[in-house]
């Protein structure tokens, strides 16, 4: 038995190694990616975006358009070009992802109220109800952490930035 257990330990330490090596190469293939201004480029008009600069405050508003040499935002202040030499980083808005509590109340209601379930029948209704109202809010609680992750996702990080400059 206690061969078996040592064979299982070598076997998860040479997963989790090649778990983490596999992540290290991961993030070495998309580091460069994120450094290439044409993401900057290829938005859509009207898409909500953050720039960050080196120097000045940053600007949030709506992406209008970008060159290879700056991008334009139209922004409360008005319309606003900033010099791609000037950009730390670029952030566009994901989706809002209203719904998600909604459907996590739902989902959560629903698969709880399932699996206090035998052949059929429920096992007690006020059990399963309570069960189900449980799972609704936990599910809530989740549909509101999905929602809020990720609000914003990155485009474009300058080199200089990366060179430490």
């Amino acid at each position: 038995m206690a061969a078996r257990q040592q064979a299982g330990l070598r076997l998860l330490l040479v997963a989790a190694l090649v778990g983490v090596s596999t992540t290290a190469t991961a993030k070495e293939r998309v580091a460069p990616a994120k450094q290439d201004w044409a993401r900057v480029e290829s938005l859509a008009p009207g898409r909500r975006v953050t720039v960050k600069r080196f120097s000045d405050p940053k600007v949030k508003g709506t992406f209008v358009s970008a060159t290879p040499e700056s991008v334009v935002m139209q922004s409360k202040k008005g319309q606003v070009t900033i010099a791609k030499d000037a950009v730390r980083t670029v952030l566009a808005r994901r989706g809002k992802m209203r719904y998600a509590p909604w459907i996590g109340l739902g989902a959560g209601f629903a698969l709880v109220a399932a699996l206090t379930t035998r052949e059929g029948d429920f096992v007690q209704p006020s059990a399963a109800f309570t069960f189900g109202a449980a799972g609704a809010g936990l599910g809530y609680l989740g549909g509101l952490a999905v929602r809020g992750i990720g609000q914003n996702a990155l485009i474009y990080r300058s080199p200089k930035r990366a060179q430490g400059n």
